[in-house]
């Protein structure tokens, strides 16, 4: 019997809707929003809708671990979806790197890293993302059925010039130290993992990860409980939202996802790593 697969696809504003048998919509930060998107919110049932405005994508990660049942759980963005090369995706997909590079790529790559993008589309090719998004939905498939993976999740992004403790300090010193406490008190296991990632030069960025449903739930155990501990520190006491602090939980999820996957791999759990694709609008002339 084929296993059920759910990937969650964040939204946090209009923007063309991708959904078939494994893609399923989902609105970020509902709770605060002044516009309900035409799809299921992440402030229905188990949820933490109200972090959003600091956990960014990981509020459907949350989601999708305590309001889905499928075998495979899985979360990617609006705008970024996983790729599979070789033949067939690369026939359906129309790349346009080199154009949107000097237009539009300058909010999904940050600056000093080299990301693992496959291919570029605006939204004039809607029609022929979607029609790939079914063939990417199929080797999601495959990934689980015919090549037993565990997890799947992007392939790492390297720093070109710096280890990644360097380069995320740029949210500010003290996150990084805050967040090595929390591991070592929280998941002491994983530490000696953290420590091989900060000193490394290389990360899974964007929290997008397909993974076995037992994995998952022990991957946001994890997380959320180092969060839990950093949030404590830079949170408590404050009545409604921390400007200072907005976007900080996500970008320290993405290090701690790689962290996740790390220790994983030297448990040699089966983890298929991939690009991504990404949708984005055509810039204005």
């Amino acid at each position: 019997m084929a296993k059920s697969i759910t990937v969650l696809v964040a939204y946090h504003r209009d923007f063309p809707v991708i959904e078939n048998d494994v893609f399923t919509p989902i609105q970020v930060g509902r709770v605060r929003a002044a516009t309900r998107l035409p799809m299921i919110g992440d402030d229905t049932g188990d949820n933490i809708s109200e972090m959003n405005v600091y956990y960014c994508e990981l509020s459907a990660t949350y989601w999708a671990w305590k309001n889905v049942a499928s075998d495979y759980v899985g979360i990617c963005h609006y705008r970024r979806y996983f790729a599979f090369r070789g033949e067939g995706a690369g026939s359906y997909v129309n790349t346009r790197l080199r154009y949107f590079a000097e237009k539009a790529v300058g909010n999904i790559v940050r600056p000093g890293i080299n990301t693992n993008i496959d291919c570029v589309l605006d939204t004039a090719d809607l029609r022929v993302f979607k029609d790939a998004a079914l063939d990417f939905s199929a080797r999601i498939g495959s990934a689980v059925e015919d090549r037993g993976a565990d997890i799947v999740a992007l392939k790492p992004t390297y720093f070109s010039c710096r280890d990644v403790y360097s380069y995320f300090c740029y949210l500010g010193y003290g996150y990084l130290d805050t967040l090595g406490k929390a591991i070592r008190e929280a998941a002491p296991d994983y530490y000696d993992s953290y420590l091989s990632v900060s000193r490394g030069n290389r990360i899974s960025c964007r929290n997008m990860v397909i993974m076995r449903k037992d994995l998952y739930g022990e991957y946001c155990s994890f997380l959320f409980g180092v969060l839990r501990l950093v949030d404590a520190v830079y949170l408590d006491g404050r009545d409604g939202v921390c400007a200072s602090y907005a976007r900080i939980g996500g970008y320290l999820g993405e290090i701690l996802t790689y962290v996740f996957l790390v220790k994983k791999a030297g448990e040699r759990a089966n983890i298929l790593l991939t690009n991504s694709v990404c949708l984005v609008e055509e810039p204005s002339p």
